[in-house]
């Protein structure tokens, strides 16, 4: 019939009724008939699953209430009806109402739309992010200004600047000339000495090295290919100190023109380059090194030259390996006695130096500022090298009594690549000579039976760099 009734047998209920109510149990049988008929016409339910369906059928019991009996009605009356069927007690379970309980659907969400569609492309586009803000020249020169240096010479001053954690300071090479040995001066005001690495005349460049300060930070080199005229570049450096004083000068410009001079990529620019601005860094508007400050027409207006930043990358290292420097050392081979010795070319050989012995000299005009004395020196058998030290030491403390004055400032037992002595000390000889301070090296050669006597000593008033020249002559033994 198309419906899913509850358990329930119809024979079986008719059997449980008495015979004589079996005219009504008909007629009922017939309505829940016509009533399934009615329902199998009407169009069904939906049925999806039979969890759709409830656990249990609600059921709505339709009692049929007892005909009425005048009491007016004589026997006769009553005689002559029909009698009446009497009331049936219909069970519960006969009669149902069936209710189909359908699931509530799961409403679907609705998105908020905005009201206009401006709102919704405001709502649907990214939050833009902001531009940064530009940077004033004042920011992009403090934010690097710790990697800028001042260099001095006994006859020159410059600018260079800081390219590595190394303590390495990249300036031109007419700023260092000759000079083995430089003073530096950060943008802070902290001195130092620092040493000549390597120069490239051609080029106009050199690097320089000093113990880095904590306070210096290196600079970022910037790259040539990005370099565009029209593009703003800032110079620094320390122009005309004597006059100017000791802080460092901001000039402002642009990329004139890319130039390749003497085959060497340059950069004109207008900014200004003054005297003592030469080494010092072209900057972009990032910050970036991307030249070297070199040169000026002096006899023209605003046309100024830097290195570009492409040399600097391509020499660099060998700069720093120092390749351009030891090209111009002078070594002495001693055959005799096994040993060598290399000295820069201000140092001249003093030619009447005896066999095993070596000595050279520095001189200002005429003026001796700087010498230097190797000797070799026979151990007997049972000599040790400590022995020689001391008759050494006993031998200059002897020697100095006929000077004005000697001061031997220490002896020390020292390990170098072999075991060796170390002594300090000055003397001056007579009062038109210098007041020199000096150092022994004594060691045992590697090569022959001797003990060798390496010495040297500097003027006071000397240029400071002819100290740190001794120091770093190289010898091998």
């Amino acid at each position: 019939m198309g419906l899913i009734f509850p358990s329930f047998n119809l024979r079986n209920s008719l059997r449980a009724v008495p015979s004589r109510s079996v005219g009504l149990t008909l007629l009922i049988a017939l309505a829940i008939a016509l009533l399934a008929c009615a329902a199998e016409t009407a169009p069904p339910a939906e049925v999806t699953s039979k969890s759709a369906w409830p656990a249990a059928a609600e059921v709505t019991r339709k009692p049929v209430p007892p005909p009425v009996v005048s009491p007016a009605h004589d026997a006769g009356a009553v005689a002559a009806a029909p009698s009446p069927e009497p009331t049936v007690d219909i069970p519960a379970t006969i009669i149902y109402t069936l209710t189909r309980v359908a699931p509530m659907p799961t409403p679907t969400p609705v998105p908020d739309v905005p009201a206009t569609a401006a709102a919704l492309l405001r709502e649907l586009a990214p939050t833009p992010t902001p531009e940064p803000a530009e940077r004033s020249l004042s920011d992009i020169v403090r934010s690097i200004d710790t990697g800028l240096y001042r260099i001095n010479t006994p006859d020159s001053a410059g600018s260079g600047f800081l390219v590595s954690d190394q303590g390495h300071i990249v300036t031109n090479a007419h700023v260092v000339g000759e000079h083995l040995s430089v003073t530096v001066r950060s943008a802070a005001g902290e001195l130092s000495n620092a040493r000549v690495l390597g120069k490239n005349d051609r080029l106009d460049l050199a690097v320089v090295q000093t113990k880095r300060s904590h306070h210096s930070q290196p600079m970022t080199l910037g790259n040539a290919s990005d370099i565009r005229p029209g593009d703003t570049v800032i110079a620094l450096g320390f122009p005309l100190g004597d006059q100017l004083g000791q802080d460092y000068t901001v000039t402002e410009g642009i990329v004139s023109a890319l130039r390749l001079q003497d085959s060497v990529e340059r950069i004109q620019t207008d900014a200004a380059i003054n005297p003592g601005s030469s080494g010092g860094p072209l900057i972009n508007l990032a910050g970036e090194v991307i030249g070297v400050n070199t040169s000026t027409l002096v006899d023209y207006v605003d046309i100024s030259f830097a290195i570009s930043i492409a040399e600097v990358k391509a020499s660099l290292d060998s700069l720093i390996a120092g390749e351009e420097v030891k090209n111009r050392w002078q070594t002495y081979e001693n055959d005799d006695c096994q040993y060598s010795l290399s000295v820069y070319p201000d140092w001249i050989l003093n030619e009447g130096s005896e066999l095993c012995q070596v000595n050279v000299e520095r001189y200002v005009g005429d003026v001796l500022v700087g010498t230097v004395n190797v000797s070799a020196n026979e151990l007997s058998s049972d000599e040790t090298l400590g022995d020689f030290a001391m008759q050494w030491r006993d031998a200059l403390v002897e020697q100095s009594r006929h000077w004005k004055s000697f001061n031997l400032v220490s002896f020390d037992r020292v390990h170098v690549s072999d075991e060796g002595y170390l002594f300090y000390y000055s003397w001056q000889e007579t009062d038109a000579d210098c007041l020199f301070t000096g150092t022994a090296m004594i060691v045992q050669s590697n090569h022959v039976p001797k003990a060798l006597v390496f010495s040297a000593g500097a003027c006071h008033y000397a240029p400071h760099t002819v100290l740190e020249e001794v120091t770093e002559m190289d010898l091998r033994y």
